[in-house]
């Protein structure tokens, strides 16, 4: 191994170029070359650090621009939020309405349910009639909104740019919304419900449903009186006065506990049972002539009366239909003489003293000569038979024997004449109830075409949402001219670092946030509850469906139609077969036919996306748009000023607050202003 020089130790001399600067005569660095390399190092390290320092402020300018375009499409994103959170509060609101007013026309259809089918109909109309300046106001506040969007987006993007900043005046620009106009549709948002055809539906219902109640209470009525006349009153009644009189118990003669279990049925029975038995018991005999003529009367009126109940009947269907016919039996001589008791010839007559002479009964001591046949009492009024002198039998006799039972309370007709006359206004209340029932029935039936019809207006298209910003926001950043801090550091050793001024762009559009939940659906209807102060009030119901539909909202088709379908079966008093019960069940199917899936409730976040996407949609070339829209952004910091400078601001004064919709709480007459703090919803400064 060699060591050494080369050449030798007195060979260095032939060392050229001037190296012996930098090596001395033992071959070692000299402190020329020492320093030299210390220089040239360092010169390397602040030529990095201000390659680097270009890099970084190159690099936080397009970073600045993607957080400011991020900023400004954010403002669009949560005016996306309260459009979607207003027309669902309009659509949940409105069939809240209308699902009240349903549920009001089926109780309408129920009696003794009318008067709350009423005020059910009542609070689903001014529902509709809340829904409809609801969404009257609402599009005004959101047209407005769409029109300040721009400068929100801004002034938001502006923010931001300074807030980025750590040189002040250092950074400047703004953002642009494309589009720049509003191009939404809110045509169906605030479409009417016409509810007068239903309103009149709905009076026409309850007039129908009051008539059939009424009725209904007067057949109850006439029905308890004929069971207290036959069996149900005290003392006296049919029943007792069949026991008492004619012997009758057990199952002939029953006792029934509530007119509820009674008909009038029963009534018939026990009476043809009871005249059956007097006729049977009754012997004819006397120990005048006047008794035996008033025993005989009392025996051809039993038969009569049997006679006459024999032809009576009683029918009463499950569906509430009655047929009945129980025969009046006469209660004084003038009802007598249009009976057979008087019209037809079943008395025994004689000839005595060579006329014919009528007698009650062939018994009578008057009754000594021939047997002349039968004559009716109209004979003996006319002068065609003669009165027998014994007995003075005449048609007055007949008529006290009717009378006396009929008019006094221990007689058995005068619970007879109760019971018939209560029959004959019961089965005609019935009658009328059926007849009623029919156009309760045809009157439902077109109460659920006109609820289809409203229906059907609820379900229009949604508004088609496409404020300024819907395709995108465009951020413009210019960086000012500057150099590094540790310029002159370095002496006659550092070059010139100046990094002149320069422009970044970035775009941003909206994407749906499917982690995001429907829980701004129900601070939306807290606020208004609190507000609205409603809790406990007639119109709580309506107000709580509403509720339950806009929390659920974005659960589908099939949780609101089961929502909504509960909510009609939430009606007591609903009996199977009914006209009430058939008008739930087609408003039911309405319902779920009605396939009413919510929208989209998603809530929407920015995202970056390449310029020449959103330039080109909105039907701009980019080159050239872009340097237009540069050339445009002045020296200022001021966010105003950079809104005018792109055009996004034409207003005269920026407001604090925005009114975006009046809700008047239906039944209250509540209204309670919906408004956004720019500030706090849009940011900015």
């Amino acid at each position: 191994m060699q060591i050494g020089l080369p050449f030798g130790k007195d060979k260095h001399k032939r060392i050229r170029l001037g190296l012996s600067t930098f090596i001395d005569d033992t071959g070692g660095i000299t402190s020329i070359a020492f320093a030299s390399a210390l220089l040239v190092s360092l010169a390397l390290v602040f030529a990095l650090v201000s390659v680097a320092w270009v890099s970084s402020r190159a690099y936080k300018t397009q970073s600045i621009a993607d957080a400011a375009s991020m900023a400004g499409e954010n403002v669009v994103a949560k005016y996306t939020t309260i459009a979607q959170v207003i027309d669902a509060s309009i659509l949940s609101l409105g069939l809240s309405g209308l699902l009240c007013v349903g549920a009001g026309l089926v109780a309408s259809c129920v009696p003794g349910l009318a008067s709350a089918g009423s005020k059910l109909c009542d609070a689903g109309f001014k529902t509709l009639e809340a829904r409809k300046k609801f969404a009257t106001s609402a599009c005004e506040g959101l047209e407005t909104t769409e029109k300040m969007l721009p400068v929100f987006a801004a002034m938001a993007a502006s923010s931001c740019i300074q807030k980025n900043s750590t040189d002040t005046g250092n950074f400047i620009g703004s953002a642009l919304l494309f589009p720049a106009q509003s191009q939404s549709d809110f045509g169906h948002l605030n479409s009417d419900v016409s509810s007068d055809e239903l309103k009149e539906q709905s009076e026409l219902l309850q007039q129908i449903a009051k008539q059939i109640e009424e009725l209904q209470s007067k057949a109850e009525t006439s029905k308890k009186r004929a069971w207290e006349a036959d069996c149900g009153g005290g003392p006296y009644s049919m029943r007792e006065r069949a026991e008492h009189l004619a012997g009758l118990s057990g199952d002939i003669n029953p006792s029934i506990p509530s007119p509820t279990s009674w008909t009038f049925g029963v009534a018939l029975k026990r009476a043809r049972a009871y005249y059956r038995a007097r006729y049977d018991q009754e012997t004819v005999n006397g120990s005048t002539a006047e008794e035996l003529r008033d025993s005989a009367i009392r025996k051809a009126f039993y038969n009569f009366a049997f006679t006459e109940l024999s032809k009576g009947f009683y029918k009463e269907t499950a569906d509430g239909e009655v047929e009945m016919n129980l025969p009046r039996l006469p209660h004084n001589l003038e009802e007598t003489k249009k009976t057979d008791l008087y019209l037809k010839p079943i008395w025994p007559c004689t000839y005595e003293n060579g006329e014919k002479t009528i007698h009650a009964h062939s018994s009578c001591p008057g009754a000594t000569g021939e047997n002349a046949g039968f004559a009716s009492l109209q004979d003996l009024d006319s002068g065609a038979v003669r009165e027998c002198q014994h007995c003075h039998f005449t048609s007055g006799d007949v008529g006290r024997v009717a009378s006396a039972s009929t008019n006094i309370d221990n007689g058995f007709e005068y619970y007879w004449k109760i019971v018939v006359e209560e029959s004959e206004v019961y089965e005609s209340s019935r009658q009328q109830i059926k007849d009623l029932q029919k156009e309760l029935s045809e009157a439902a039936d077109k109460s659920t075409s006109l609820f289809q019809k409203a229906l059907d207006a609820l379900k229009v298209a949604r508004p088609r949402l496409c404020p300024p910003g819907a395709w995108g926001c465009i951020s413009f950043v210019r960086r000012g001219g500057s150099s590094p801090e540790f310029q002159g550091s370095l002496g006659t050793l550092e070059q010139s670092v100046f990094l002149p001024e320069g422009y970044a762009i970035s775009g941003a559009v909206l994407a749906p946030d499917n982690s995001s939940t429907d829980s701004v659906l129900s601070s939306f209807f807290d606020q208004v509850e609190r507000k609205g102060g409603f809790i406990g009030q007639a119109i709580d119901k309506v107000m709580s469906l509403w509720g339950s539909l806009l929390i659920s909202y974005g659960d589908g088709v099939t949780s609101w139609s089961s929502k909504l379908s509960e909510f009609l079966d939430d009606i007591d008093g609903i009996t199977g077969g009914s006209v009430g019960s058939k008008l739930q069940r087609a408003l039911k199917q309405i319902v779920v036919d009605a396939g009413l899936e919510p929208s989209d409730l998603r809530q929407m976040k920015p995202v970056l996306v390449n310029t020449e996407r959103i330039l080109k949609q909105a039907g701009f070339e980019k080159e050239s748009t872009i340097r237009e829209l540069v050339q445009k952004i002045p020296n200022t910091s001021d966010p105003i000023a950079l809104a005018r400078s792109l055009g996004a601001f034409s207003l005269q004064y920026l407001p604090d607050k925005i009114t975006i919709a009046k809700l008047t709480i239906p039944v209250l007459d509540i209204e309670i202003p919906l408004e956004i703090d720019v500030k706090k919803v849009f940011g900015g400064t």
